[in-house]
C-alpha cells in the first residue's frame, strides 16, 4: 500500500512537473526538482535546484504559528509579524521558537533612564521613565534591589518601595510580539532608611521661678535634618521666632511651654513633631541674682520696663544719717522691699538717696541728696534743718548729749 502511494505521489509529481517545463529525479537517495533534470546531490533527501525560483515555505503569523498542533522539532515556517524564518529547537509537546536570523521588526535600543535617585523605604509611586522606544509593544522594567513592586509594563512606570527595601539598580528593555531590544544602562536607586522626627525641650532654669525671671527654653531634635525649623507656643499660641531657643521674663504661673519642629531630613516620619510641654510655676517672690543695682549718683536716673514685665521686685536702702562734730555717728537709713506693679514700656524715675553730711561749723550742714536732712546746732532731729545749740546727726536722727529734742 504505501509503495503503491509513493509510486502514485511521484507520478503526480511527474506530470506537474512536465506541465511546468521541469523535471522530478527520482532515486534511492533522494529526489531533485530542477528545470534541467539535474539528479539531487547525495546528502539531500530534496535538492530543488532552480536559478530564477526560490523555496517558499509556509507564511504565517505568530499566533498562528503558536497554534500548530505539536509541531515537530526543526519545523520551520516564515513568520510575518516579524519577517523572519522561525525554527522549533524544542520538542512537539514544549516548542520553542527561535528566529533564523535578527528580525528587522524587534524594538529598539533602550535610552537612559530618569527618575527620583533617592527616595525612602515605605514611599509609594515613584515614577521612572525612559524615551519612548520605537517598535515596542511594551516595557519590561528589572530591579535588582528587594522590596521594590514594579506595577506595570509602561513607560513612565510607577514602582513602590516596601518598609524593608533595599538600594539596587532599574533596567528596562522594550518588547514586542518578535522579541526584545537592547536594555538600558543601569539606573542607580539609593533607598534610605525611615526614622521618625521628634523634639524635646527643657528650661534654663528649670523648676520653680519666680515672677519676672528670664527663663531660656532650648529644643533638642531627633532626624532633624541639617535645617529644621521651629514654632514654639505658650498656651497653644504662637510666640517667638524660628529658632531653637526662646527666653521670656513674662511667664505666668500655668503657662503651658511647647515647641513644634519641623524637619527637613530626607525621610522623617512625624513631622512636624509636637514636643514635650513645661508648665510653668511662678511664684511672686524675690527674682534670682543679677538684679540691676542703681547706687548714688547725686542726681535722679531712669529704669526702662521691658516689655511683657507687669512688676517689679525692688529693695530699698536709705542713706543713713551723719553725727555732729565730736559727737557719735547718726542712725541708720531705712530698708524696704516689695513688689511694684508696672506697665511695660514705661520709664520709672530712680531716686538714690545720699547720707547725711557731718557737720562742720556751728553753721551746719546740709542732708545728701534725696536722703536724710541736714546736721547743724541747736535741738538736732532728723528733719531738713537743725536749730543752734548743739551739733546735731541728719538723715536717721542725731544722737545728742543735752538739751537735744526731737526725733
Amino acid at each position: 500500500m504505501g509503495e503503491k502511494f509513493i509510486n502514485g505521489l511521484v507520478k503526480a509529481m511527474l506530470v506537474v512537473a512536465i506541465a511546468a517545463c521541469s523535471f522530478v529525479y527520482a532515486s534511492a537517495q533522494g529526489v531533485g526538482i530542477s528545470p534541467s533534470g539535474t539528479p539531487p546531490d547525495n546528502s539531500a533527501a530534496l535538492d530543488v535546484n532552480f536559478t530564477n525560483k526560490g523555496l517558499l515555505i509556509p507564511r504565517m503569523t505568530t499566533v498562528q504559528r503558536d497554534a500548530i498542533a505539536s509541531p515537530a522539532k526543526a519545523l520551520q515556517i516564515y513568520n510575518l509579524d516579524c519577517d523572519n524564518i522561525n525554527c522549533n529547537v524544542g520538542t512537539s509537546s514544549a516548542p520553542n521558537w527561535v528566529p533564523v536570523f535578527v528580525s528587522p521588526n524587534l524594538p529598539g535600543a533602550a535610552g537612559s533612564i530618569t527618575g527620583t535617585a533617592t527616595v525612602c523605604q515605605g514611599q509609594n509611586g515613584v515614577s521612572y521613565s525612559v524615551p519612548a522606544i520605537n517598535n515596542v509593544a511594551s516595557y519590561s522594567w528589572a530591579y535588582s534591589g528587594t522590596g521594590a513592586t514594579i506595577s506595570d509594563s509602561t513607560n513612565p512606570v510607577a514602582i513602590s518601595f516596601s518598609n524593608s527595601a533595599t538600594s539596587g539598580s532599574l533596567t528596562v528593555t522594550g518588547k514586542n510580539i518578535c522579541g526584545q531590544g537592547i536594555t538600558s544602562s543601569t539606573y542607580s536607586i539609593t533607598v534610605n532608611t525611615i526614622s521618625p522626627a521628634n523634639v524635646n525641650i527643657s528650661a534654663s532654669p528649670p523648676g520653680a521661678i519666680s515672677t519676672g525671671t528670664n527663663v531660656t527654653f532650648t529644643a533638642s531634635p531627633t532626624n532633624g535634618g541639617g535645617s529644621p525649623s521651629y514654632q514654639w507656643k505658650i498656651n497653644g499660641s504662637d510666640v517667638g521666632v524660628n529658632s531653637p531657643t526662646y527666653a521670656s521674663t513674662a511667664l505666668a504661673n500655668g503657662d503651658i511651654v511647647s515647641c513644634v519642629m519641623t524637619s527637613d531630613a530626607i525621610c522623617a516620619t512625624n513631622s512636624p513633631a509636637t514636643s514635650n510641654t513645661i508648665t510653668m510655676t511662678v511664684n511672686a517672690g524675690p527674682p534670682p541674682p543679677n538684679p540691676e543695682v542703681f547706687t548714688y549718683t547725686g542726681s535722679n536716673q531712669s529704669f526702662p520696663v521691658p516689655a511683657g514685665v507687669t512688676q517689679v521686685f525692688l529693695k530699698m536702702w536709705a542713706g543713713g544719717g551723719a553725727g555732729g562734730n565730736n559727737y557719735s555717728s547718726g542712725g541708720a537709713g531705712a530698708y524696704v522691699s516689695g513688689w511694684l506693679a508696672v506697665t511695660p514700656g514705661s520709664v520709672l524715675t530712680v531716686i538714690v538717696g545720699g547720707a547725711g553730711i557731718y557737720a562742720t561749723s556751728s553753721s551746719g550742714s546740709a542732708g545728701g541728696f534725696g536722703g536724710g536732712g541736714a546736721s547743724g546746732t541747736g535741738s538736732g532731729y532728723g528733719g531738713p534743718s537743725a536749730g543752734s545749740g548743739y551739733f546735731a546727726g541728719s538723715g536717721g536722727g542725731a544722737l545728742c548729749r543735752t538739751n537735744c529734742t526731737g526725733s
